[in-house]
């Protein structure tokens, strides 16, 4: 980064550590290709006329935390629960209860 953009963001790129967002990588193991692999961020085969894939909009990336949340907002996430150990941060899992008339009914 400093070679390409300059070293008057080293101050920024320290601020960033500083407050988390920036991690020193300590062990010798990266798990970035496994992540990239299992979320499908890098699609090569964007289809530019007919885009059906937010990878079209950011030049055949998609963002992490897009990913997450497409992921996370369908039925059978847990598929990806490794690769969330991965990621840095604690992640947890949090229910919340249906209020009584929102429940569906069931078809006897």
């Amino acid at each position: 980064i400093l070679k390409t953009y300059g070293y008057e963001h080293i101050l920024t790129l320290n601020n960033l550590e500083k407050i988390g967002l920036l991690k020193l990588q300590t062990s010798s193991r990266n798990n970035y290709p496994t992540i990239r692999k299992t979320l499908k961020l890098w699609m090569e085969d964007a289809n530019e006329q007919n885009p059906n894939d937010i990878s079209y909009v950011y030049s055949g990336y998609a963002p992490l935390s897009i990913r997450l949340t497409q992921l996370l907002a369908r039925p059978g996430w847990r598929s990806i629960e490794e690769v969330l150990k991965m990621l840095p941060g604690p992640h947890f899992e949090e229910r919340q209860q249906l209020p009584g008339g929102l429940h569906k009914k069931r078809k006897e």
